[in-house]
């Protein structure tokens, strides 16, 4: 296999099986080499991406190791137009969602996210089901504040703006 990639590195099949045994072998070091290797010569396509993320989202504990996953999202939505990997990524966003810049950020990341791909016909509801799912409950935190207006504002024009496509599931 290493043999394969040696004389060429375009050899699509040999970054498969690298990225295969290395994984199996549980060597992460050297799969996060590999798979960079593989992402920097061939868009990968998004059941890779999925599971490089998933990988490391089960090895991050810090701050910092949340941080180094929001920029893999990030390549893995620019490099491959993926309804699926916009899902995981909003999902993963959620998950900071205790702090105003944390309910911030995942907004963004759902804004993005419709942005990118919340027209597509048969997938792009699931999107929005998020971003209006998401928003539903940062009304629920705002109940009897003075910010609880302004939410139910926000997801009257969010709802909307959904209605004006046409989208499959609304």
């Amino acid at each position: 296999m290493d043999d394969r990639l040696n004389l060429s590195k375009y050899d699509y099949d040999a970054h498969i099986s690298k990225v295969k045994l290395l994984r199996t072998a549980g060597e992460l070091d050297e799969l996060r080499i590999a798979r960079n290797d593989f992402a920097i010569i061939f868009p990968l396509a998004p059941n890779l991406w999925l599971e490089w993320l998933q990988d490391e989202q089960n090895l991050a504990g810090t701050e910092e190791e949340k941080n180094k996953i929001y920029k893999l999202f990030d390549r893995a939505v620019e490099d491959y137009f993926s309804t699926d990997l916009w899902l995981e990524y909003c999902q993963f966003s959620l998950g900071g969602i205790a702090t105003e810049k944390g309910i911030e950020n995942a907004r963004n990341v759902c804004e993005r996210a419709v942005n990118a791909v919340g027209i597509h016909v048969a997938r792009g509801s699931l999107i929005w089901e998020v971003f209006r799912e998401f928003e539903n409950a940062i009304l629920s935190i705002f109940k009897d504040t003075e910010k609880e207006q302004e939410q139910r504002n926000r997801i009257d024009r969010l709802f909307k703006r959904q209605l004006a496509l046409p989208l499959l599931g609304k």
